[in-house]
């Protein structure tokens, strides 16, 4: 099943992207994981932060010649009256880490076998599904 979020009344539409600082990064043998997270953290902090246009952005995600945005970390915030903004992260064409921002006035979301969920349902949709598969490993 996959799930399509429609947002209507977007309002604004923000993509970043992270250019890799260009010197030379290598972890060495040996580390501790918390030592080898510092290290990472520290490379990071020397990359640079870039705007992208959204049409630029659009145009990189084809279905055509199979690009993608691979999300790794999502979060939606909803405000009493039924906004919503919406953080995306990912990688564009498995690549080029990538920030998506979004705000919109409203959003639901539409299942391939032809649901309708708000946020609420989606929520706990998800909420069993995870359950499920980590029962699938004991």
């Amino acid at each position: 099943m996959t799930f399509a979020l429609n947002l209507e009344g977007v309002q604004s539409a923000r993509v970043l992207r992270y250019a890799i600082w260009p010197g030379d990064f290598g972890i060495p043998k040996g580390l501790s994981r918390e030592q080898e997270s510092v290290l990472v953290a520290e490379y990071q902090a020397k990359w640079r932060e870039e705007s992208l246009s959204w049409d630029e952005f659009e145009r990189s995600v084809t279905h055509e010649d199979e690009q993608v945005f691979d999300i790794c970390d999502a979060i939606l915030a909803r405000s009493p009256v039924g906004e919503v903004a919406l953080r995306l992260c990912g990688h564009l064409n498995y690549a080029v880490y990538h920030e998506v921002y979004l705000r919109a006035a409203h959003s639901e979301v539409a299942a391939s076998d032809g649901r309708h969920l708000n946020l609420d349902q989606f929520k706990q949709f998800g909420e069993r599904y995870w359950e499920a598969f980590s029962q699938r490993n004991e």
